[in-house]
């Protein structure tokens, strides 16, 4: 192996993160942590969603494993309160009385996949494993956008003056997140742009 090759990552490296596991079932998120410290991560544990909260406030994860059901707050509402704190995580939701409701509301949620209880190791290894590369790829990906922005190459938009560098504050405000932007204005004034 070259110089070179060991620093281009291979498909089968780990891929580090912190964890929140979350379940209100003392077996299970002790299963859980257990199964994903061997596997090397950083695994911190709630059993219920005023817990993981806090726990997200403090060090915000890179992957969520959450149960649906949870007593106060259901997973769903965790989920929400999550984004309402801007905290940015990929979500995985865990559920032992699976429906299509459910899954349909998580979906609607951003959640990154829905498992069903009794978890397969392997399975559940696999989405993690995959939801901390997603979680990964969108950090680098903002990461980008926020130094081309600050370089000027994200942008074809031309002008200095007040109001433009007003729409520039306020593009780079929303560029971070997955909201719908509407832009309106007379033809021929660049909206394309």
């Amino acid at each position: 192996m070259t110089d070179t090759d060991a620093n281009v990552p291979r498909e089968d490296d780990e891929i580090e993160g912190r964890l929140l596991v979350v379940d209100d079932d003392r077996p299970i998120r002790e299963g859980l942590r257990r199964v994903l410290t061997a596997e090397g991560y950083d695994v911190r544990i709630a059993e219920d969603a005023e817990e993981a909260l806090r726990l997200a406030r403090e060090s915000p994860p890179d992957l969520v494993v959450s149960d649906l059901n949870l007593p106060g707050r259901s997973g769903l509402e965790l989920i929400a309160a999550l984004q309402d704190y801007g905290i940015e995580t990929t979500v995985v939701v865990l559920t032992g009385h699976a429906s299509i409701e459910s899954a349909i509301a998580a979906t609607r949620r951003g959640v990154y996949d829905y498992l069903t209880k009794p978890v397969d190791r392997a399975n559940l290894l696999d989405v993690v494993h995959r939801g901390l590369e997603r979680a990964a790829l969108r950090r680098e990906v903002l990461l980008l956008r926020r130094e081309m922005m600050q370089s000027g190459r994200l942008t074809r938009l031309v002008g200095r003056s007040p109001a433009m560098l007003e729409l520039y504050r306020e593009i780079e405000q929303v560029a971070p997140t997955s909201a719908s932007v509407l832009i309106t204005g007379e033809s021929g004034t660049g909206k394309e742009l």
